[in-house]
């Protein structure tokens, strides 16, 4: 009986150490081919890179665009060069740049500062901000900041209520900050009207989204930003961007799901915001005329270097863009 006994441990034993070695074979081939998958994509993406002739030839790309999660609407913008350029891993770094905390390549230069202390504003810089890299700081890319999931049940347009105009009152030398892209901004508003920024802002137009932290930017040098929830309805945002371009040239437009579903409709500019309910043409009208151009740096007419999910320039726009932005005449 004892030696029945043994005989059987011995096989459930030997049964257990077969299952556990076929595990184990299972798993390594699933490691396999989970490793031949990312190096087949990672090799596609570097062909694609280099024909593309952006990309440095000489360095991995360790950052891949997400083309399947956010769909064709962001697709072309991450294949494009204009979306920035990607990382890169390699045991020494390119000329000019150094290895960060961040394990990423940054240019070995530290950024310029100007009369005030500040990063100095539109000077492209590898450790502080280039519009490129790092833009996940202040936007992850989820569709959800520019898509209505319900396009069925839009917010109901509300004629009854009134325009809000929002200002604030800001000391007489008040002066944002520049922040470099390692830094992340908080605001106390939803919708500020002023703030600290990134160095570099976005050229005038209209986007798939922007982020707050560029489009303060904007309106420091004298921009009214149009801003529309994604479950507005569309009738009152085209009627509102139409406006918008033709009153004046600085200007950026983006959706935001910050704005409210009473008042999904809003006007930006330095120290002032306007929220609606449905487009009030005079209100918003008024707004642009007296608000616009009024920023601490409104006269300045350089154009902007942040471009990621630009739909249209403004360079269309006739009041104002062949004067240098000089000018606001809103064309009934």
């Amino acid at each position: 009986m004892q030696q029945v006994s043994t005989v059987v441990f011995v096989v459930v034993l030997l049964s257990f150490a077969v299952t556990a070695q076929q595990q184990q074979q299972q798993s390594n081939f699933n490691d396999q081919v989970s490793n031949n998958n990312v190096d087949y994509q990672q090799r596609a993406l570097n062909r694609r890179a280099q024909q593309q002739g952006y990309w440095p030839t000489n360095y991995e790309v360790t950052q891949k665009p997400r083309r399947t999660h956010y769909g064709q609407t962001l697709s072309r913008f991450f294949d494009s060069p204009a979306a920035g350029a990607p990382q890169y891993a390699s045991s020494t770094p390119p000329p000019g740049r150094q290895w960060n905390n961040r394990n990423r390549w940054s240019a070995s230069t530290p950024p310029p500062r100007d009369a005030q202390g500040r990063v100095r504003m539109g000077v492209s810089n590898g450790m502080c901000d280039n519009a490129k890299t790092n833009l996940t700081v202040d936007w992850d890319m989820s569709p959800v900041n520019h898509t209505c999931y319900h396009p069925e049940n839009r917010f109901p347009v509300d004629d009854s209520l009134a325009p809000l105009l929002q200002c604030d009152r800001l000391p007489p030398r008040y002066v944002p900050g520049h922040l470099c892209m390692s830094e992340r901004i908080h605001y106390p508003d939803n919708v500020p009207t002023h703030g600290d920024h990134r160095p570099l802002w976005p050229v005038f137009g209209e986007y798939i989204f922007v982020p707050r932290e560029r489009w303060l930017h904007n309106i420091e040098h004298g921009a009214v930003v149009m801003l529309y929830h994604p479950c507005a309805h569309p009738a009152e945002v085209a009627k509102l961007k139409k406006l918008v371009k033709s009153c004046i040239g600085k200007h950026v437009i983006t959706p935001s799901t910050l704005l409210t579903p009473e008042r999904p409709l809003a006007l930006v500019a330095w120290s002032c915001r306007l929220l609606m309910s449905s487009v009030d043409e005079d209100a918003a009208r008024g707004f642009i005329q007296q608000r616009g151009h009024k920023g601490p740096e409104g006269t300045y007419r350089k154009e902007g270097q942040f471009t990621f999910g630009l739909l249209q320039q403004a360079t269309m726009t006739g009041n104002g863009a062949q004067f240098g932005y000089s000018r606001i005449q809103c064309v009934p």
